[in-house]
């Protein structure tokens, strides 16, 4: 009980700064070629903040041994991650490669994972577990999906790696990126939100690889991980005051303040 109730904490403080980074974004003035790309961006952090808030709501909805949209809510999760994931991409294609030319194709493809992923769900007959269980050897908490059918080792791989291979495709790309830019504020962003994508969803794969991901401090840990990851995203928008001053970086706030000078004069 103490490591879930670390873990909620740690779960409600990202979830507060997913939406927080989604704001910046969301209502960012930009030039018209950025817009769609920046909205997009912010689409991405707005979906995690929802999902998480709803992870938070369910989980104590389960301990008053209250159970609604239990199935209903994967579904539309799998579609909403599938979006974000999309708009993740999309902003990063567009910052590497200056152009939109492949939203087409990458919305088309998103569309059918999207598909894909509710019917292999739909196919393995989900249903709310409303009491702890064990089934096949693994334990089930109240509140837990479990299937009548259970998705074969081979499609959890794939379902992995369609939600998480995307990330860590975006994160090389940007660390390539970092060695062709030139000015210190673009330079320390691309390497701090890069970096927190990186440790966020990357460390999920290495808990799985070693077997660490079942155990209970991990619940815990794991959400630390996430407050400190998105904490690198933010401030990469926000730098702190004396990384300002030693290597001359603007925040957003200091761009946008440039900006109605420049507008101005």
């Amino acid at each position: 009980m103490e490591n879930q109730t670390i873990a909620t904490i740690f779960q409600t403080l990202s979830t507060a700064m997913f939406f927080l980074i989604a704001g910046m974004f969301l209502g960012r003035k930009v030039r018209p070629e950025y817009k769609r790309p920046t909205i997009m961006f912010g689409v991405w952090w707005a979906i995690m903040g929802i999902i998480t808030a709803n992870s938070i709501i369910q989980r104590a909805l389960f301990e008053e041994n209250i159970f609604v949209m239990g199935i209903s809510i994967i579904y539309v999760e799998l579609v909403a991650l599938s979006i974000g994931i999309f708009g993740l991409l999309y902003y990063t294609l567009f910052l590497f490669t200056g152009k939109e030319k492949l939203v087409i194709p990458l919305a088309v493809f998103y569309v059918a994972v999207a598909i894909w992923l509710v019917w292999m769900v739909y196919s393995g007959e989900p249903y709310v577990v409303k009491e702890s269980t064990v089934i096949a050897g693994k334990e089930y908490a109240p509140g837990a999906i479990a299937y009548v059918k259970p998705i074969p080792q081979y499609m959890s791989i794939l379902v992995l790696s369609a939600l998480v291979l995307p990330q860590i495709i975006v994160c090389i790309a940007l660390y390539s990126l970092y060695f062709k830019l030139d000015k210190p504020t673009q330079k320390y962003r691309v390497f701090m939100i890069a970096t927190g994508i990186l440790v966020w969803f990357g460390s999920g794969l290495v808990a799985n690889a070693i077997g660490i991901s079942s155990n209970p401090a991990w619940a815990s840990i794991s959400k630390l991980i996430s407050v400190l990851a998105v904490a690198m995203v933010y401030l990469a928008y926000k730098p702190p005051y004396f990384a300002k001053k030693k290597y001359g970086l603007l925040s957003i706030d200091d761009e946008r303040l440039n900006s109605v000078k420049s507008g101005g004069e």
